[in-house]
């Protein structure tokens, strides 16, 4: 069952003083010589220990957190920036070894073979990982890539087209895509594809560096390339190498045809010779953009009744975050892009960032969000901080989950039976149409860092070629010239979360069978999902899936299974 959520609050420290702040890393330094002197000699020492370590790392994790929120906000707030680049620049540095040393005591303990061995599985399997890769030369070349990331926020958060009159954020420039006049569509897309090629060379260097201390990192703890160094980093244990390469193979074996399909209908029914660019988000009717909804405060409050819908206590955990204004909801210039929910991991209350405009897509990433937060919420009660911090395959699983669960209540959004229709039909196809780019970003990143001494001409070759390796050459970019070539800088992961998005598709396989679960039965599939949330990662990646109801599978034969059923459901709309 859906465990009780409590809203915790600093009050329940027990090791931490209640009202403790840092202001300096001097300032926890006590505490972690307390925790490093502490004997510890058996299973009841070692998980009170535990619990201590624990509050520590929670309440670091959630300074970091708010300076990295914060600065996403407002790209152009010097004092924030200043404020964050002092922590990732004089804080963390000291604040990492001292974290490792703790790691250590915990792994070399002679009370560690005491503890439940099945109870902290992931949790020793993750440390002995962190210990054997961790080297103390790498903390500086770390400090400079975040800040190689958060420059790469404020250089796009920062760019912005006039249209009409009127300024606009790229993400709310990008709504205009959908207009049915395709000269608009047209002269929008070039305008945001000039805005960003405007930054082409400074974006170039700004993944040449991160290219260049990548690859030290890598070197530095021992691998021969960043690409096998950043899997044991990312904690793959649950799959190797050679099932990301099936996995792509796979999509470009079954998704790519779907893809193609999908394009030529989309082209039939706009009646054009040449697909372009701008035509990808029109819709294939000639309706007016879909707009479920005036306001970011409007999404909002009807999330809430969705999630409500489902179940009383989901909307409960999503009024709490609005209540503590957890939530930054619209675009504006010097915003960073994207969107994500960060977990609060003392406070236990996430914080939803995204770039609302108005559009389907925003419906989609604020229900994809607020399954995040669920999740947060859902495996809060886990006492100890490494069993909540889920992997990324479980973590997109939530989110991607609940994308397709939110379907049945759309009309939350949409009073009209034709828009309702034509949202789920959108984002049913999307659950397709995104895996080829997924697979798209992976091998990229692969090559990229497989070949680290390439040159820009040959890094853009090889990203068209694998561009249209899984989507094809449905849509013609020659009218366009530039933007294909660096349509990658566009992709935050690629600069800020290296190799973090293979696990996406993966979790959309989960999602679609999730879904598919739901969808025979409702109240047993949405419990098997919610329980799986509240496992946390107390077990492995395919025994939080079997929890689910479904497969951690990449084959050919279970893709092309899944594909058939989201077909039908596309089917069954006509």
């Amino acid at each position: 069952m859906v465990p009780v959520v409590n809203i915790p609050r600093k009050s329940f420290r027990k090791f931490l003083p209640v009202d403790f702040v840092a202001s300096q890393w001097e300032d926890l330094q006590p505490y972690f010589d307390e925790l490093l002197q502490e004997e510890v000699v058996d299973a009841d020492q070692m998980e009170s220990w535990l619990l201590k370590y624990s509050e520590l790392d929670s309440a670091v994790e959630e300074d970091y957190a708010w300076l990295k929120i914060l600065s996403c906000c407002d790209t152009h707030d010097a004092e924030v920036t200043s404020r964050f680049q002092d922590f990732l620049r004089n804080s963390l540095p000291h604040l990492l070894p001292l974290f490792q040393e703790l790691k250590k005591k915990f792994f070399h303990s002679p009370a560690l073979s005491a503890l439940d061995q099945e109870k902290y599985l992931t949790m020793i399997r993750e440390i002995r990982k962190s210990i054997e890769i961790y080297r103390d030369e790498n903390i500086p070349l770390n400090t400079e890539i975040r800040s190689l990331g958060q420059k790469y926020s404020a250089l796009i958060g920062g760019l912005s087209v006039e249209f009409g009159g009127e300024n606009y954020s790229l993400p709310r420039a990008a709504s205009l895509l959908e207009e049915t006049d395709r000269t608009v569509r047209e002269e929008v897309f070039r305008k945001i594809s000039a805005a960003r090629t405007s930054k082409r060379a400074e974006l170039d260097d700004i993944f040449d560096q991160l290219l260049k201390l990548r690859h030290q990192v890598a070197r530095n703890a021992g691998f021969s390339s960043f690409t096998a160094f950043t899997f044991k980093e990312l904690g793959r244990f649950d799959y190797s190498q050679d099932d990301c390469d099936q996995f792509r193979n796979s999509i470009e074996k079954v998704v790519k045809p779907v893809y193609a399909s999908i394009l030529k209908t989309r082209k039939d029914k706009l009646k054009l010779e040449v697909l372009e660019p701008w035509d990808l988000t029109v819709n294939i009717y000639g309706s007016e953009p879909l707009r479920p909804f005036a306001s970011a405060a409007e999404m909002w409050d009807k999330t809430v009744i969705l999630f409500e819908t489902l179940r009383p206590e989901l909307g409960d955990m999503l009024r709490e975050m609005r209540h503590l204004g957890f939530v930054d909801l619209e675009s504006r210039v010097g915003k960073a892009p994207g969107a994500f929910s960060y977990r609060m991991a003392e406070t236990g209350v996430p914080f939803i960032f995204m770039n609302a405009v108005g559009t389907q897509a925003d419906l989609t990433t604020i229900v994809h969000e607020a399954g995040h937060s669920i999740h947060a919420f859902l495996s809060h009660h886990l006492p100890i901080i490494d069993l909540k911090n889920v992997p990324s395959e479980v973590a997109e699983l939530a989110a991607m989950a609940m994308e397709l669960i939110a379907l049945d209540h759309y009309h939350i959004f949409y009073d009209n039976e034709a828009d309702l229709k034509r949202a789920k039909r959108e984002q049913i196809t999307r659950t397709l149409t995104l895996l080829p780019w997924i697979g798209a970003v992976d091998a990229f990143q692969k090559w990229v860092y497989d070949h680290p001494d390439h040159t820009h001409a040959e890094r853009e070759q090889e990203w068209m070629s694998i561009y249209h390796r899984y989507h094809g050459h449905s849509v013609s970019w020659e009218n366009c010239p530039g933007e294909l070539e660096t349509m990658w800088h566009k992709q935050v992961h690629i600069f800020e979360m290296p190799f973090y998005y293979i696990e996406y598709g993966m979790a959309q396989l989960g999602a679609i069978a999730i879904w598919r679960n739901c969808k025979m039965d409702p109240e047993k599939g949405l419990q098997q999902y919610l329980d799986a949330l509240s496992l946390g990662y107390t077990t492995t990646i395919p025994r939080i899936y079997e929890a689910a109801g479904i497969k951690f599978d990449f084959s050919e034969e279970y893709i092309r299974e899944l594909c058939d059923f989201v077909q039908s459901e596309l089917s069954a709309l006509d």
